[in-house]
């Protein structure tokens, strides 16, 4: 799977620290895996994406021009950019 495919806030494997908590860490880790069902959310890609328009959106100038979709383009453009630096190949 790649960088930008992977959800943004995985919910499995994760479970808080129990230690000295008075239980038994297996029955409650088993017990909230009832509780709390895996979901498919946002890639980083879409977070990124979304963090992207928000500055750009914060910081337009007065008289701002640009249409929906060329906020959202360049909140990709953004998204695939910082990706591209974390995996070290920055332009």
């Amino acid at each position: 799977m790649a960088t930008r495919d992977k959800a943004a806030f995985p919910r499995t494997g994760h479970y808080p620290d129990f230690t000295g908590c008075g239980t038994d860490r297996d029955s409650l880790r088993e017990r909230m895996d009832t509780l709390t069902t895996p979901e498919e959310g946002m890639t980083l890609r879409e977070w990124y994406a979304g963090l992207a328009m928000e500055g750009l959106l914060a910081g337009r100038p007065a008289g701002f021009q640009g249409t929906p979709s060329s906020v959202a383009g360049e909140a990709v453009r953004c998204a695939d950019e910082l990706l591209r630096a974390l995996r070290g190949g920055a332009s």
